[in-house]
């Protein structure tokens, strides 16, 4: 079992939550600027550690997902490594988006691209999504 952090309340991570935790991974943390998205997602899916702030990423997780926008990706990696937390395996969720932008967060990282449209509205069933892969 995976303990997991996400940084972004997204689709993405609306439909991905429940599939981590259906394959008996610990969500563990979820971030987000939005505070209405984090209760939300709290009150569905139990998720014991939210916050707004990047600085809060809790050091014990083993992966943290970024399900943020492309634009933010590079962004939200740099603050990330600014707080100097080299424990997880980084992931961003972009298949627009280079392994490169997450570099400043040093080796352990990578690119999860799941190849489908997400909505609020209806739960994906991820047994029948093609992911695509890339790490160092």
């Amino acid at each position: 079992m995976a303990k997991v952090a996400i940084i972004g309340a997204g689709r993405l991570a609306w439909n991905l939550i429940p599939a981590l935790q259906a394959a008996g991974n610990e969500v563990f943390q979820l971030i987000s600027r939005n505070k209405d998205q984090l209760i939300r997602f709290t009150e569905a899916y139990s998720v014991p550690h939210t916050s707004q702030h990047l600085s809060d990423l809790q050091a014990e997780v083993d992966f943290v997902l970024l399900t943020v926008t492309d634009k933010a990706i590079e962004e939200v990696a740099r603050q990330l490594a600014d707080d100097s937390l080299r424990g997880p395996i980084f992931l961003h969720t972009s298949g627009s988006i280079s392994l490169a932008s997450l570099k400043s967060l040093g080796d352990h990282i990578g690119v999860f691209y799941p190849m489908q449209i997400f909505t609020f509205d209806r739960t994906a069933s991820f047994e029948q999504i093609p992911f695509f892969l890339e790490g160092s």
